[in-house]
């Protein structure tokens, strides 16, 4: 399963055809655009979609504000759009769904404000508390979060604390930027300054634990345009985000064991466990306590390491099976991922 997310700037105008054609080619299950707008082109693009098979649409856009920026979900899988509590308070920019696939998820597709609007940093704050004690199960939160790491998603500084710490958060909760998760640090712009030149990663993607394991690979490109790659700026001024999904696999992050450096013996421990895992292994658990973070959660132990299984309650037997053993970028411990066997 496939998910584009795309700022198409300013609606697409003139280059609609091109940015349609560009997402035929990558045949994805689910378009997340940011700046489409209720402005002819854009509905010229969303009849399209509808045309390619994307009969599922949820937009923002409204038709009293032709010009303003909105964001539009298109999907060939059933949506059901969401009103949550703690959502931002710009819901020309926050659209959140669940996508009815044999395994349902959610998809949330945001577009933050920059700085300069002084809306950046409580739509921020908005996200944050919405990612707290997530109770919808499996989750991808994605868009142009006008966000990244200091130094590392920028050419030029401009990212401060501010911004470090809300992505920290993000991960300290479990929302992994998928990018980070699967390409370490690797270094990408997806914008650039039309009066510096200097690039940013502006366009990110979180998946929480229920969604992880799932994840099979992510990458950013600016598209293709008479079969050779276009130079940035002519489909866009953003490049795309891509990942994919392994629907099949049942893999909800149901366990994950996480080691570490420190010279305690119950962490050195932990860290051997993970350094020693190996996919298609299988442990013998039992749930031994609970937990409503992000949950409701049973928890058990393997050696010093921590199990979590989805609704499990104290007392569930299961056997689980290690799915992937996985480098974490922020850490640079590693981690297991469990399934049931």
């Amino acid at each position: 399963m496939r998910i584009v997310s795309w700022n198409i700037r300013a609606g697409g105008g003139a280059r609609v055809e091109r940015i349609l054609g560009q997402i035929e080619r990558w045949a994805p299950d689910i378009v997340g655009l940011c700046e489409f707008r209720a402005s002819p082109p854009s509905r010229r693009l969303a009849t399209a979609l509808f045309d390619l098979g994307f009969e599922h649409q949820i937009t923002t856009a409204d038709a009293a504000y032709p010009g303003r920026n909105a964001l539009l979900l298109a999907s060939r899988l059933p949506l059901r759009r969401h009103a949550l509590r703690l959502a931002p308070s710009e819901p020309g920019r926050w659209l959140v769904a669940t996508a009815f696939e044999e395994r349902p998820f959610v998809v949330a597709l945001m577009h933050i404000p920059n700085m300069v609007t002084r809306r950046k940093l409580p739509f921020m704050e908005a996200v944050a508390a919405l990612t707290t004690g997530w109770r919808r199960g499996p989750a991808v939160l994605l868009g142009d979060t006008n966000c990244g790491w200091p130094g590392l998603d920028e050419e030029t500084s401009v990212f401060g604390p501010r911004t470090a710490a809300w992505l920290d958060g993000l991960q300290a909760r479990g929302w992994r930027d998928a990018f980070r998760h699967l390409r370490g640090d690797e270094r990408v712009f997806t914008w650039y300054s039309p009066n510096g030149g200097n690039g940013f990663r502006l366009d990110q993607a979180f998946v929480n634990r229920r969604m992880i394991s799932r994840l099979r690979s992510v990458r950013y490109e600016w598209g293709r345009v008479d079969g050779v790659e276009a130079p940035r700026q002519v489909l866009s001024d953003h490049a795309a985000l891509i990942l994919d999904f392994d629907l099949d696999h049942d893999g909800e992050a149901l366990g994950q064991i996480t080691g570490y450096d420190s010279e305690d013996s119950s962490d050195r421990r932990e860290y051997l466990m993970a350094e020693e895992a190996e996919p298609g292994k299988t442990y013998e658990i039992e749930i031994v306590e609970e937990t409503t973070d992000e949950g409701p959660f049973g928890i058990a132990y393997i050696g010093d390491a921590l199990v979590t299984v989805p609704n499990a309650k104290i007392g569930d037997k299961l056997s689980v099976k290690i799915t992937a053993v996985v480098p974490n970028y922020w850490t640079n411990k590693k981690e297991a991922y469990f399934v049931k066997a």
